[in-house]
């Protein structure tokens, strides 16, 4: 299993700011879901950020701030 850097979490938690979401339990909720997916899914040879754009993607339909 793959364990995301410090600083790969940092930029899941911004993204998540970024597109909206200000809830903080919810910002939490959503890293914690992310980073489990990416964790489970990821290979040391695969491409974060695109990996984590195709994930944040099943959250939402058109933005992210809906689920709020």
């Amino acid at each position: 299993m793959y364990q995301l850097s410090e600083k790969q979490i940092d930029f899941i938690l911004d993204d998540i700011k970024k597109r909206g979401i200000q809830i903080e339990s919810l910002q939490q909720n959503l890293l914690d879901h992310v980073c489990c997916i990416l964790e489970n899914e990821m290979n040391a040879e695969d491409d974060f950020e695109k990996l984590y754009s195709n994930t944040i993607q099943k959250f939402y339909k058109k933005e992210l701030f809906e689920i709020e």
